[in-house]
Order: C-alpha cells, then structure tokens, then sequence
C-alpha cells in the first residue's frame, strides 16, 4: 500500500471529525510523516501524527500517536492568518523531501492554505513560518529537526543541514551558486587559480583532492553520473561546502588532475601471497619528517610512520610520479644505517 493510499485511510478513520489542518513529508530525509489537526465530537482539538513507514492496511489505530490543542491557540491561529497574502509558491520537480500542507485556515487570497514546496520553506513564505512552530511545539521532541530543517532557508543555515549528505546536483553543469554562497565562490576560485588544489584523483567514482591553504586538506567527492546525486567532504574545520571543495570542483570541470603517489603495506608476519591477496593501496600526498602523509577511507589526512620499530619500511611505493617518493625514502633508510 503506497503512502498515497495510507493517507486515505487515516482520512477515513478521522470522517467523523471535522479537518483542520494536514501535514505530509513525503520521502524527507527517507522519512515518511502524515500530521492532522482535527476537531472532534467532543469539540476538542486533537494533533495526529502517523509515520507512514509502518502502517498496515486496517491498522491505522495501532500507529496512531496524538496531543490535545488548546482552543486558544487554534484561535490564534485563525486570527494571525486570516489577513495575510500567501504567494505563489515555486514548481516542484524532486520526487524526495516535499512537504505538503493544506490548512482550513482563510487568507486574503484563498479559502485555505495549500502550499507544497521542497525540503524548505521559500523565503517569500515566510509568513507562515510561525504555523510550522505552532504545529510542531506540539509534536514529540523527535521531530524538531524536521521543524529546524525547513527553516533553514529563513535562517541562513541550508549548508548546515546539506553537508554531508546526498544531494541532488549535476557535478559538471549545476550552478555552483546554488550550494556555495558568494564569499566562498570568491575564495574557492582564488584558491583555484593559484594552483592550490595540488592533487585531484578519480579511483571508483570518488574524485580525491589535496589543497594547501595554511596547513593542507583533502576533499572527498563521491558522485553518481548516471543519477547525478553527489555527497562532499572536506577534512578542514568547516561544517559546510567550504572554498576547498569549490576549488576541487573547479579543477574537476576543467580536468585539471595530478596524480597521488600511491603506497601498500606489507606485513612482514605474512607471506608474499597472502600481501598480494590483502594489498590495498593508500593515497599519499608526500613525506613529513619520517611519516607518510595518506589519505584514510573518510577522506582525513593522517600521517603513519615510514620506518617500524626495527628500523624497517614494510610500505612498497606503488605510483611514484617524479620518483621524488622513493628517493626521500631511500634517504631516510640510509640515515638510519650505522
């Protein structure tokens, strides 16, 4: 039974009551959650809430979670929207994270509210930001990171709740102006045009980068062509798409790509089959004092001693661009000889 369905169900289970108030998140952040206000026989406002993930055809009673509404505050309601224009919202084209809300609450231009938009709320909605807070003061303390999330755009916090997760983005063709504010635009292309993203790899559909700022950093891209979904991160202190990754995409577009020197350990406890069967292969940006600067499966940069505690390099260099690697190791292993 699609959620669609589910949701004619509870309607069905509510006909005696009089609707109030709807709230659907269709797919929003692989959450499925069904919100109604409805007035009962007894007179009593009554806040309904369904995750639709669970609920089971003839079972809509066994999932129902609910809180009683002040009469006042329905009032308040009905009073603070009853003179307010209510613009045309924008044309939605993503099936994932919409939120639907259709409310029997009169405006200047409608008989009720019915709005649908993706994932936040626009800024030209901003009036009826305060019904969101309304509805969700009242709903289990779980779910205030849906309320905190669509007001995001109201806020100025969209790259918080963005980083780190899969996005809708066309890495080649989308407008960068959409994820990356226009202080980091700026930066990210100074960064760029120095030359400063000094590595930039594509192992298995993840586009790996080193920048040197200050200190270096790695950027990871995992990217999806034929989908055109993308997840970013940076290893820098910054929670959010931050000018290094900016940078990175810039060199991505315009394939500017220079190889990492690639390392693998070998463990000296195994055999020379058993090394070749558990090989795995480590990004490595270079040498600082007697460790190798790698790159980890999360995409930090962490560096690991060159020499164990005999004195002895177990690591094989398997890429060696310039031979610039194994020249600095072979140094390090003859200063150490007696």
């Amino acid at each position: 039974m699609d959620n669609k369905k589910k949701i004619e169900e509870i309607k069905k289970y509510f006909k005696k009551d009089k609707n109030f108030l709807e709230l659907y998140f269709n797919n929003y952040e692989n959450h499925n959650i069904y919100i109604t206000i409805n007035l009962t026989k007894k007179n009593i406002y009554k806040l309904s809430w369904f995750d639709l993930d669970f609920i089971e055809k003839g079972q809509v009673e066994k999932y129902l979670s609910y809180e009683y509404i002040p009469e006042d505050l329905i009032n308040y309601i009905k009073e603070k929207y009853i003179n307010i224009d209510v613009p045309e919202y924008r044309v939605i084209s993503e099936k994932d994270n919409i939120v639907e809300l259709t409310a029997d609450i009169k405006t200047k231009e409608r008989d009720n509210i019915s709005i649908t938009f993706n994932k936040y709320i626009p800024k030209e909605l901003i009036q009826i930001s305060e019904l969101f807070i309304i509805i969700f003061d009242n709903l289990p303390r779980k779910l205030q990171s849906f309320l905190f999330e669509i007001h995001a755009i109201l806020t100025g916090t969209v790259m918080n709740y963005e980083y780190g997760k899969e996005i809708n983005f066309d890495l080649f063709e989308g407008n960068l102006e959409k994820i990356f504010p226009n202080k980091i635009i700026e930066r990210g292309r100074k960064y760029y045009e120095e030359g400063l993203v000094t590595n930039l790899e594509i192992i298995d559909g993840k586009y790996f980068s080193a920048i040197k700022g200050n200190i270096k950093y790695s950027s990871l891209i995992e990217y999806d062509k034929e989908n055109k979904k993308m997840k970013m991160f940076c290893s820098c202190p910054c929670n959010f798409y931050c000018k290094h990754l900016y940078a990175t995409i810039l060199s991505i577009r315009n394939n500017n790509y220079k190889k990492f020197y690639k390392i693998v350990y070998q463990n000296p406890n195994k055999n020379m089959l058993e090394n070749m069967a558990n090989s795995k292969f480590f990004l490595c940006l270079g040498i600082n004092n007697d460790n190798f600067e790698i790159i980890d499966q999360h995409g930090n940069i962490i560096e690991v001693p060159i020499l164990d505690n005999n004195g002895k390099c177990n690591w094989k260099i398997v890429d060696d661009i310039d031979n610039e690697l194994s020249k600095k190791v072979k140094n390090i292993l003859s200063s150490r000889m007696p």
